[in-house]
């Protein structure tokens, strides 16, 4: 009984596999076209706007036709550094995806059967985008900045002897504005600064400078290549032409007639890398505002008296607009106190030196 079954299951296995041996031998280019149905190896459906499936032939002037293409595709190459117009070629090699790049100027058309009527071949004419390009002048990447940034910086314990600095937390806003462009270079930025700080409950305005060097990440003006309304467009027969749009307009053909229903438009556009890091220098004076103990006199001790800010840190540029750093600062600031010890109505300048942590967190503008 084993025996049997045994020979049972191995003769199930065998007409199983010759059926599978069958399928795959009776296949043409149709289940061919199935098997090479993947997303990667179809971008671009047939021209005409028929669905995605079968195969194309595409022919050229000077040499046989490129057979069993399932996808093509517009693209521009750069030859003798200059861009050209190109065709993204997909094809089917047994059982492969293969792709390759074809210049434009020997191909004339692409054709692929059983799409017209009675299912009798169609031939789509290939030929050269027209040509668009935007009149302005040259482009130029953002070199100026405005900053707009809350913060708030960590000191530790006041340790002053007459407890006149702050409880560990200041905080404020400051802005930033660099209007000198590339002055410095590319990646260094000179900003005027200035901020209100609240220490201690007493409001303070440091105005300053501040030195950034962007050591990667930057904004640079690039070349666009987009074909309108789409890279898989090709005029089909009895298509009417596009209308060129408001604002561009049409570079000569010197050679063949250019396809009048797909464009390729080309301009300057702006890039930004979305993470872009810097390091900064700070420092300047502190001014007070009029709150009690501000300012040099009158004291027994006026020459003590003096107020500025140091500071280094790193920050990052995200997207378009946030800004955020980490940085060190040292703040020396003055309070004038009654002296207790002193004959008369005397005032002492008191020092408060503090080394905080300081956060930046807002909004950086380029123009």
């Amino acid at each position: 009984m084993k025996i049997a079954l045994l020979f049972l299951a191995l003769f199930f296995c065998a007409l199983h596999g010759t059926a599978l041996r069958a399928q795959t031998n009776a296949g043409d280019r149709a289940s061919l076209a199935d098997r090479a149905s993947s997303d990667s190896c179809r971008t671009c459906p047939a021209p005409g706007g028929v669905a995605k499936g079968g195969f194309m032939d595409l022919y050229f002037d000077n040499a046989p036709p490129f057979e069993n293409c399932t996808s093509i595709e517009r693209k521009i190459v750069t030859k003798y550094d200059k861009p050209i117009q190109a065709l993204d070629v997909h094809y089917e090699r047994n059982g492969l995806c293969l792709d390759t790049t074809v210049e434009m100027e020997h191909v004339t058309s692409i054709g692929y059967g059983g799409l017209g009527l009675s299912g009798n071949p169609v031939e789509a004419r290939v030929a050269p985008a027209r040509e668009l390009f935007r009149s302005h002048s040259p482009l130029r990447p953002p070199a100026s900045f405005f900053d707009v940034t809350p913060f708030i910086g960590y000191g530790g314990k006041d340790t002053t002897a007459r407890k006149i600095g702050f409880a560990s937390v200041y905080y404020g806003v400051e802005a930033l504005i660099a209007p000198f462009g590339t002055l410095l270079g590319d990646n260094f930025a000179l900003a005027f600064a200035g901020s209100i700080l609240e220490e201690g409950g007493r409001t303070r305005f440091p105005l300053g400078g501040n030195l950034r060097w962007t050591i990667f990440g930057s904004s640079h003006a690039t070349e666009s290549q987009e074909f309108i309304p789409n890279s898989c467009k090709f005029g089909f027969p009895g298509e009417q032409a596009d209308t060129v749009p408001a604002g561009y307009t049409e570079v000569p053909s010197l050679g063949r007639a250019p396809d009048s229903t797909v464009f390729y438009m080309h301009e300057q556009t702006i890039t930004m890398s979305p993470f872009r890091a810097y390091l900064y220098a700070e420092g300047g004076t502190v001014l007070n505002s009029n709150f009690s103990g501000a300012g040099e006199n009158p004291s027994a001790n006026p020459d003590d008296y003096s107020q500025y800010y140091l500071g280094i840190g790193g920050g990052v540029l995200l997207g378009k607009w946030l800004t955020a750093s980490l940085g060190y600062r040292y703040m020396r600031l003055n309070l004038r106190t009654p002296c207790a010890f002193c004959p008369g109505d005397v005032f002492i300048q008191n020092t408060d030196q503090s080394n905080s942590v300081l956060l930046k967190i807002g909004v950086n503008i380029g123009y």
